[in-house]
């Protein structure tokens, strides 16, 4: 499950996948390389120690599949600290957040194959109607298709509802669906972008035409076939709290006990980080397993017959979820598979994700008929889970990547990229699109000479792509890929090589730097205004009754604008070490008297504008100096109070 603050909740998936010509391998298929068990072991150990160490992990699991034979399943580290410390070992449950999607898309073609669900249903038919989707304007329906594939045009919201950090405020599934209903932004199958929401319906409606609780039939229908005994959809709060709250059975106490927490400090310091329950919204990110049983998985995905033997899906399916995709777009999601590109040109398929607290990855590579799990119960987990990987390929079969093609057309192609873009994955419902919106989704595209481009966000430094030919820029960082290509609107769009979002073309007008700076300035006006008002309360000059009731809207706005902004740079800089993981639990905090501070100043400065006339034209009173900086003033906060409203900062307004 997904999270973010700007790219940092938009992309965290690392391998991607490349397609087209361009992506054709240079190096001719070589018998498959069987991996020295022996070996791997110490790969990974060395691989495992370093990365734990550099990124400072406490705990974490691995499994390593190859041609149907599980060649490691190891915990490292710390599982749990309390009641009593228990290291990692290879039944430890972890929390594999979005991988979880996986098993529910196998579950949807499960009732593909049964014939209950057709790909082109309109949702809503699956749906009970209490839970249906509005229209809101659009005409095309959302089909079950585009729950695969991430098209539905979902805006994405996550703040203060996506995990719970209390199991008293958990809701049911259904319940979360009602309380937490994101708009419809696009049209469905234009664009891909990532939704945790798509996935929750798209658990509802195995709910709904299995007759069963969606747990259940993911544990009797899936997870148990496949051979996964101990893995679970249930959190682990206790029988009184799902009698009063509605909720599903718990997980079982003795499998609980082998459960990893969410921890975080440092080595000789560690400690609990706290709970993440995923409940309300088990479909997207709510799987617990650990390596045993993603060994059995992996081992299942990689051979289509044995997914068959097993009873799960037939083969000719799990072909085609692996290879094709649900819509029809330059790169998507693979019927909610993700395609990976991985070091040395190996292709692959699986699918990444985060929590608070802890990150995961899952790799298929089928030319080495080889599979990967990783997982960790720790914040820097992060970057480790998402590089281990590639890092293991490329030590045990390295091969030469693919060289960039320089050329006079990859130059124009490059220059005709430069300019402002916007991630489809953000949210447009104040006030989380103060945080999630503009701010975190804005890209600037700067073309070099030889070809490259340059992605930059508002802070840190650019990501650096070179040209493949044929509309395709990979990353220098293993795994990146930008593929342009068109929407289903017909409208050019820089897809993800992964098919999970795209980035749409933008004006400055909606991009995030100017307001920034807008605001930024009116945090330095208010506090300047603010601190010259002692002086200015013993000024001896005469001055109008319009004069000073222009002042005093005027100071008054100086006050809300620098109480707001400051309030709100203080969150956004709260929230950047760690890319927003506590805010996914405070919010809205802060946020709700920032937003009404914000409002006041935008009514005062208003009172200021429309004031400003009778004092300005009032002989005598203000000097010339004081009449140019209200005049200054009054045009920074009226700049500022339409990027307040750009950002959704005005007020608060919950989803």
């Amino acid at each position: 499950m997904s999270l973010r603050l700007a790219g940092a909740f938009c992309a965290l998936v690392v391998g991607l996948s490349l397609q087209g010509a361009a992506f054709a391998a240079s190096n001719p298929p070589q018998p498959v390389k069987t991996f020295d068990r022996v070996r791997l072991e110490g790969v990974v150990d060395g691989l495992m120690a370093e990365g734990m160490g550099d990124f400072n992990v406490a705990g974490a699991t691995v499994a390593v599949v190859q041609d149907g034979q599980t060649l490691l399943a190891k915990g490292y580290g710390e599982a749990r600290l309390k009641p009593t410390p228990r290291p990692v070992d290879a039944d430890t449950l972890f929390q594999v957040a979005s991988i979880s999607k996986t098993f529910v898309y196998i579950a949807g073609m499960q009732l593909v194959e049964a014939g209950k669900l057709r790909m082109d249903d309109p949702i809503n038919v699956h749906l009970p109607k209490d839970l249906a989707i509005p229209d809101q304007g659009f005409h095309t329906p959302i089909r079950v298709r585009d729950l695969f594939a991430h098209t539905a045009g979902f805006e994405d919201l996550a703040l203060g509802h996506l995990f719970a950090g209390d199991p008293n405020k958990l809701l049911t599934l259904e319940g979360y669906l009602k309380a937490h209903r994101p708009k419809r932004v696009r049209a469905p199958g234009v664009l891909p972008s990532y939704s945790n929401y798509s996935l929750a319906l798209l658990g509802e409606i195995i709910a709904h035409e299995s007759g069963m609780g969606f747990e259940d039939y993911m544990e009797q229908k899936v997870l148990r076939p496949l051979g996964m005994l101990r893995a679970s959809y249930r959190d682990a709060y206790t029988p009184k709290i799902a009698e009063s709250r509605g909720l599903v059975r718990p997980l079982s106490a003795d499998i609980a006990a082998n459960a990893t927490q969410q921890l975080a400090g440092g080595p000789g310091d560690w400690r609990v980080a706290g709970a993440e329950y995923t409940t309300q919204i088990a479909p997207a990110g709510g799987l617990k397993a650990g390596a045993t049983d993603m060994s059995a998985y992996l081992a299942a995905l990689m051979d289509p017959q044995r997914m068959e033997a097993l009873g799960v899906l037939k083969a000719e399916t799990f072909r085609k979820m692996i290879a094709t995709s649900a819509v029809d777009l330059p790169v998507t999601v693979h019927h909610g598979f993700i395609p990976y590109h991985l070091p040395g040109q190996y292709q692959g398929f699986g699918h990444a994700g985060a929590m608070a607290f802890g990150a995961s990855d899952l790799v298929v590579v089928p030319e080495l008929k080889l599979g990967v799990f990783v997982s960790t119960n720790t914040r820097g987990g992060f970057a480790f889970a998402y590089s281990m990987v590639a890092r293991m390929i490329d030590a045990m079969a390295p091969r030469a990547e693919l060289p960039a093609v320089r050329t006079p057309e990859t130059a124009r192609a490059a220059a005709s990229l430069a300019g402002a873009w916007l991630v489809t994955r953000r949210a447009s419902t104040p006030s989380e699109r103060a945080i999630n919106g503009p701010i975190t989704a804005t890209r600037t595209i700067t073309a070099k000479p030889n070809g490259d481009i340059a992605v930059s966000g508002l802070i840190g430094p650019p990501a650096l792509y070179a040209p493949l030919g044929g509309g395709v820029w990979r990353s220098y960082r293993p795994g990146g890929v930008l593929v342009l290509g068109k929407g289903g609107d017909g409208r050019e769009a820089l897809f993800s090589g992964n098919g999970t979002q795209a980035m749409e073309r933008a004006s400055l007008f909606d991009t995030a730097g100017w307001m920034v700076a807008a605001l930024i300035a009116a945090l330095l006006a208010g506090v300047l205004t603010v601190f010259s008002l002692p002086r200015r309360l013993f000024e001896r000059s005469p001055t109008s009754g319009a004069q000073r009731s222009a002042g005093l809207a005027i100071d008054a706005a100086s006050w809300a604008w620098a109480i707001g902004v400051a309030g709100f740079v203080t969150v956004l800089a709260g929230a950047a070490p760690d890319n927003g993981a506590r805010l996914m639990f405070a919010y809205p905090g802060p946020m709700v008297w920032i937003g009404w501070s914000v409002a006041a100043a935008v009514v005062l400065s208003i009172l200021g504008v429309l004031s400003a006339a009778p004092a300005l034209s009032a002989k005598g009173g203000w000097s010339a100096w004081r009449r140019i900086t209200f005049i200054s003033v009054i045009l920074i906060y009226g700049v500022a109070s339409l990027a307040a409203w750009k950002l959704g900062l005005i007020g608060f307004h919950a989803a």
